[in-house]
């Protein structure tokens, strides 16, 4: 599944198996030519998205989850 740097994911997956069973690391958003992303890094290595990173149209994710740490 290759993806260009200039690619941004705007569909979402038609796979539904690994709907809640999945998570990516967001490093980074912008906006191109009006599209708001993420820049996400995919824990399936390189040979997915663009050498293991991607960029995905902030409307498609539709729940974040984060760790808190208390002091």
């Amino acid at each position: 599944m290759g993806q260009t740097k200039e690619e941004i994911y705007s569909e979402a997956s038609k796979n539904n198996q690994s709907r809640g069973r999945h998570a990516v690391l967001i490093i980074g958003f912008g906006i191109e030519n009006g599209i708001e992303y993420y820049l996400i890094k995919n824990s399936w290595g390189v040979n997915w998205g663009y050498l293991g990173y991607a960029r995905v149209e902030r409307r498609l994710v539709t729940s974040l989850s984060f760790p808190v740490l208390h002091e």
